[in-house]
Formats: C-alpha cells, structure tokens, sequence
C-alpha cells in the first residue's frame, strides 16, 4: 500500500495548505447483502470501524479458517511422519567432553565475557 501526497498553495498574504492525496492498494468491490442485524450491531459497537472494514476484517478472518482447515486437511491425509523428505532423522552430534556440572573454566570464560 503506498500514498502520494502532493499540494501546497499560496494566495495573497494567506497561505492554505491543499494535500491531494491517493492511496493505493486493493481493488474495491461494492456488494449489497443482508446480514444478522445483532452480530452487525455488536462489531459496530466492540470495533467502531466502518461497515467495509468490518466485512473486510470478517472475509480475511474466514479465508484464515478456510485456509488452516485446508491445512489441516492435507496433513491429516499426508503426515509429516509419512513424507521422507520431511521425516528425517537428525544425526547425534559431538559427544560433550564431560558429563554433570559446567567445568570451572567455561564458567570463569562466561563471567569474563559478559563483563565486556
């Protein structure tokens, strides 16, 4: 989404400011339909939006459930586990060179490096 903003005009010892400006983003789409009047009553109240971005808000939030129930769809038919090139096993790295508590060394290293 971008703006242009263009404008400024003198006239005598008065100086007004004109701003011009165009926003450009989604196509638009007049539609006309009708809806439950207490759900419309109760977004109007709880977002105090204009009725075109309540709509656009309720279409982006049933593309979001239609798209995640797709999703879920397809996982459910193909698993991760199922798919080679996504179930791999991840091979051990180095052994650490000790086994308990932190050695001494690395702590002092730690404390020494934190006082940079």
């Amino acid at each position: 989404m971008g703006w242009s903003v263009s404008g400024g005009v003198t006239r005598g010892s008065t100086s007004r400011a004109v701003v011009n400006a165009t926003l450009y983003a989604m196509n638009r789409v007049r539609i006309s339909t009708t809806v439950d009047a207490d759900r419309l009553r109760q977004c109007r109240q709880l977002l105090r939006i204009s009725d075109s971005r309540l709509v656009d808000r309720a279409l982006a939030a049933l593309l979001q459930e239609i798209e995640a129930a797709r999703e879920s769809a397809a996982l459910e038919k193909n698993p991760y586990e199922e798919d080679p090139d996504l179930s791999w096993e991840v091979p051990p790295g180095p052994p650490l060179p000790y086994d308990g508590d932190v050695p001494a060394e690395v702590v002092d290293l730690a404390r020494r490096r934190r006082r940079r």
